[in-house]
């Protein structure tokens, strides 16, 4: 699996694909739970291939993985729901997505806490689905509580998870369309960039 995922981030997709599957169809063979996360790593794959629904099948999968040997709730179970709210997203299917993310950031903030991470993440996507359903304002709220959330996290500005939830926060505020929005929108993207910079210089 880890393997899998190495070339999955190098975007040796074919191999990736190759090993998960294999894994997958081993860990199946024992009942082990972690069959599971090999499937949700392949659909990290057909998301790298831009394959979005056919990754929102791979992520449906896992989780039915996990269900049926861990139960019906438990944080390998959301972050396979998450991973299908961020496919949901991508494959610009806005409704479906915006249900799935807001009963996880709810069920997050309730088993997690209103500092955790996954609900971080909930948040993330819920403010790009929002955006794209024509509500910057609710975007802008949805990340920039996100990134309140990354700062208690990290402990510090300088991270790549934090550039990113002012990129999108940049984003919230050029759809906005007003004179200080899209200022703001300057300095926030600039902010963002100079840290991805600092910290990723490729």
């Amino acid at each position: 699996i880890k393997l899998g995922y190495h070339w999955s981030e190098r975007r040796r997709y074919d191999d990736a694909e190759r090993v998960l599957l294999h894994a997958a169809k081993v860990l199946d063979g024992i009942g082990h739970y972690d069959a599971g996360s090999a499937l949700r790593y392949y659909g990290f794959v057909e998301m790298g291939r831009e394959r979005f629904d056919a990754a929102y099948e791979q992520f449906v999968e896992a989780e039915q993985r996990f269900r049926r040997i861990l139960g019906d709730d438990g944080p390998l179970q959301r972050a396979a729901q998450l991973s299908q709210g961020w496919a949901l997203v991508k494959a610009r299917r806005f409704t479906e997505a915006r249900a799935l993310l807001e009963s996880l950031a709810a069920v997050s903030e309730r088993v997690d806490g209103p500092q955790s991470l996954p609900l971080r993440s909930a948040l993330k996507y819920l403010g790009e689905v929002e955006r794209e359903l024509g509500r910057p304002e609710v975007a802008l709220a949805q990340h920039r509580r996100a990134l309140a959330i990354e700062r208690h996290v990290y402990g510090k500005d300088e991270h790549l998870g934090i550039a990113a939830s002012r990129y999108q926060i940049a984003l919230d505020l050029l759809a906005a369309g007003d004179a200080k929005s899209l200022a703001l929108a300057d300095e926030e993207i600039a902010t963002a960039i100079a840290v991805v910079r600092r910290l990723d210089s490729d």
